[in-house]
């Protein structure tokens, strides 16, 4: 089931370890995080690894693919990391993220017709 930029935003919140189970992310964290949302898809799709559109009107529209939702709260909760005094991933291991989301978008579930050819 595809989630929304709130799941997406609390999940790497999480990851950063930013709350707990049960727990409500600050209003302020939380525009922190955001904030970092949409200079990530706009590197990502110049970089040709992801291109999906988010809604930034509705944060609660599903417009995330479960294959890619997971790989992006990293990448996500990697470039809020400095923001919260944490230690994010250089350029080496940035590219290895970037590479692993690369993976889920090409080689994950496609929607497609199959042309049948016969003989």
């Amino acid at each position: 089931m595809p989630k929304s930029a709130r799941e997406l935003v609390n999940e790497a919140a999480a990851r950063l370890l930013l709350t707990k189970v049960g727990q409500s992310l600050e209003a302020d964290d939380y525009d922190v995080i955001k904030g970092k949302l949409w200079p990530l898809l706009a590197e990502l799709k110049s970089a040709r690894v992801l291109d999906i559109f988010i809604n930034p009107i509705d944060e609660d529209s599903q417009d995330i693919p479960d294959h890619v939702f997971s790989g992006l709260a990293v990448a996500l909760a990697n470039e809020a990391a400095s923001s919260f005094g944490l230690p994010s991933e250089d350029n080496p291991d940035r590219a290895g993220i970037w590479q692993r989301l690369k993976i889920a978008v090409h080689d994950g579930p496609h929607e497609y017709t199959a042309v049948a050819e016969y003989f």
